[in-house]
């Protein structure tokens, strides 16, 4: 692959910013370039501590790469000049600034690049297949240490990929009571009894009555003191599922809440530009709380939610976004480290499932209206 590359400075920053930018058939890749650097001034100077950075561009096969040599293992990719040195500067500030794990992002790969960086000497790229296993070993390294020392001894199973990431590593050590609540022919149904047979679970499956749904939405009101209808319905079918698991003699109870905050599972975020998913991700992670929490402790159960552990919150923070949206077949997807970094231990439909959120999976999409008709403000006052 050859690439002409063009040397360009940013006056009146200090200490001087160098991006050596990939020449363009169209001048504006430059100039949109030359922009995002001016606009990401301040970010450079106070948050990246006044170091020097040189950032290298390169074309491969319709996508842009920004590795800076400087930095041990900061790079960033992008459909576009811009979203690659977002991506990049992103990855320097959290190595440089001391916030993110240096080893997470550190890389020794050899990229076949013949270009000259400032000193005349190879600017290596990163090899991009080396940080994704790295970045995925440490995943699942940091999974195995939150679960080895508080074995579950049951689930709530939807099928979805958290929840069948979590099944594949605390199958490791125990078999853990599956539970799974939804309408007969809802999607969590079907993809929960696929991973409990592959694991060997037993398996709990709570077909809903619209009775039994009626009662759980008049107790979730009164336990959460909430009456908002999203709020309730959902937590309506977790209360249905803790309770089973206390009928069972359960004890501690895992769920997969806080994988969507973590890994950019939502719509709303991985469709957004990769340099707006790691703000609203962080966002994300800062304000999430989850009503089955107190549910549980209501209860008498203790519940397990592996990926809010503080460990794993830092670990996500520290991604760059590259590491949390792919693309497969032209479909753009979140929490993709999760996809590839378990994609060897659960099926492809469990893998590549997209996501459902709990009132679909469990077919109580239906809710609203009936809900809406039934319960009034005067009633839950």
């Amino acid at each position: 692959m050859h690439c002409l590359l063009k040397r360009c400075s940013l006056a009146g920053v200090e200490p001087d910013v160098s991006i050596f930018a990939a020449r363009c058939e169209r001048n504006e890749a430059t100039e949109q370039l030359r922009r995002t650097l001016i606009w990401r001034r301040i970010d450079v100077n106070e948050r990246i501590k006044l170091v020097n950075v040189a950032i290298h561009i390169a074309e491969c096969e319709g996508e842009f790469l920004a590795w800076c040599p400087a930095v041990d293992g900061a790079f960033g990719t992008g459909r576009t000049i811009t979203e690659a040195i977002f991506n990049c500067l992103d990855v320097v500030r959290l190595i440089i600034g001391g916030i993110g794990s240096g080893n997470v992002h550190s890389l020794n790969g050899q990229h076949p690049f013949d270009e000259k960086g400032a000193n005349g000497t190879k600017a290596n790229a990163p090899d991009v297949s080396a940080v994704i296993s790295t970045t995925c070993d440490e995943l699942r390294r940091l999974l195995v240490t939150v679960l080895r020392n508080q074995l579950p001894d049951s689930i709530l199973l939807s099928g979805g990929l958290d929840t069948s990431i979590l099944s594949a590593v605390v199958a490791r050590w125990t078999k853990p009571l599956a539970i799974t609540v939804g309408f007969e022919g809802a999607p969590d149904m079907m993809y929960a009894r696929r991973v409990a047979e592959l694991f060997q679970f037993e398996h709990i499956e709570v077909k809903l009555q619209w009775q039994q749904l009626r009662r759980a939405l008049a107790e979730t009101i009164h336990r959460l003191r909430t009456f908002d209808p999203m709020e309730v319905r959902n937590s309506a079918i977790v209360l249905i599922a803790l309770k089973t698991a206390k009928a069972h003699n359960a004890r501690m109870v895992m769920t997969g809440d806080g994988g969507d905050e973590l890994f950019a599972g939502y719509p709303f975020v991985f469709e957004l530009p990769l340099n707006e998913v790691k703000r609203h991700t962080e966002r994300l992670i800062d304000i999430m709380q989850f009503s089955s929490f107190a549910l549980a402790e209501q209860l008498g159960l203790q519940l397990i939610a592996p990926f809010t552990d503080d460990a794993l919150k830092q670990f996500a923070r520290n991604l760059p976004p590259t590491l949390l949206v792919g693309e497969r077949y032209g479909q753009r997807l979140g929490k993709w480290l999760l996809r590839i970094a378990f994609k060897d231990e659960l099926p492809p439909e469990i893998i590549w499932r997209t996501k459902h959120p709990i009132e679909a999976g469990s077919g109580t999409s239906r809710l609203p209206d009936y809900f809406n008709a039934r319960v009034s403000k005067g009633t839950f006052d």
